[in-house]
């Protein structure tokens, strides 16, 4: 495929150390002996289980696992979503700090001339939470938790702890998420990936990596036969994560059984492929007095 965007060499010169080497030293050194000092940057990929925490030099074992000289391979059935994540790493010494990046994504061709539109690759910004953990309600510490996924295409550089102070390089990670149509055509599709990075000092740098998804000769029924759940004690916001849920073959975890909820959300859920985990008292419930004593008694004090 040709490429139309400036090419970033992005390959690690040499065989990539193992990763007991990794924990040898400081990030500095570490980046120094296994990348190079003179690469900057490193643009690469992992699979969606995998943590991707801020700090870079929690994750450089990770990133030194992945061989960026070559393609992204995915396997996937018809009428199925496949992720993988995308991770822009600065390095110690790079001089300017990231100040924003824009991530983009091709269309995927397939061998005989099939297609799956860019409109089935989804995008979204990997942000972090700050957990706190408290034991007897003492804070033990703090730490940022990889968590919500932005539906944008633009990400910012966080180089800054809770605190407010800059520390050391953070990574910035994108989730692309591909959903291959039903009854697409068994093969091969390559596409490719886009990162543009702009410094703060207004110099621009552009990475990109191939894509080779594997379609395979099978569709995925729209009726998922297994149940499954997610338990939620209210349906307020029901007519939004249970279209979420059921992208990924997840059923919402029961309904009251209240007949006008139930006929409503039922419908819902039948219509979406997923199956209904169960009706029942528990369900109503959870609905009328809510899911925790804290709820309970909050509401009783409002009561009074």
């Amino acid at each position: 495929m040709v490429r139309v965007m400036e090419r970033v060499v992005l390959a690690v010169l040499g065989v990539l150390a193992p990763a007991a080497a990794v924990y040898a030293g400081d990030f500095d050194d570490v980046w120094a002996r296994n990348v190079g000092n003179s690469q900057k940057v490193i643009f690469w990929s992992t699979r969606p289980e995998r943590y991707v925490w801020m700090r870079a030099s929690r994750t450089i074992d990770e990133m030194l696992r992945d061989d960026v000289r070559k393609p992204v391979r995915i396997v996937s059935a018809g009428n199925e979503y496949e992720t993988r994540q995308f991770v822009i790493t600065p390095s110690p010494g790079l001089k300017s700090k990231i100040d924003r990046i824009e991530f983009s994504a091709t269309k995927l061709v397939g061998q005989k001339g099939g297609t799956i539109s860019k409109e089935n690759v989804q995008i979204e910004w990997l942000r972090y939470s700050l957990h706190r953990y408290v034991r007897n309600g003492k804070a033990l510490k703090e730490k940022f938790v990889p968590d919500p996924l932005i539906p944008t295409n633009i990400g910012k550089q966080d180089w800054e702890d809770d605190k407010g102070k800059v520390t050391e390089p953070t990574n910035t990670t994108f989730w692309v998420t591909i959903y291959v149509p039903k009854n697409t055509q068994a093969g091969v599709y390559k596409g490719m990936v886009y990162a543009a990075v702009k410094l703060k000092d207004g110099k621009s740098l552009k990475f990109n990596r191939d894509i080779e998804l594997k379609v395979l000769d099978i569709t995925l029924p729209h009726m998922t036969h297994f149940r499954t759940g997610l338990f939620r004690s209210k349906l307020k916001y029901a007519g939004w994560f249970i279209p979420d849920m059921a992208r990924y073959r997840i059923s919402f975890g029961g309904l009251p059984s209240e007949p006008a909820k139930l006929l409503k959300y039922g419908r819902l859920m039948h219509k979406l492929g997923v199956q209904l985990t169960f009706v029942g008292p528990w369900v109503d419930i959870y609905d009328v007095i809510g899911a925790t004593p804290s709820y309970r008694k909050a509401k009783s004090r409002k009561q009074a």
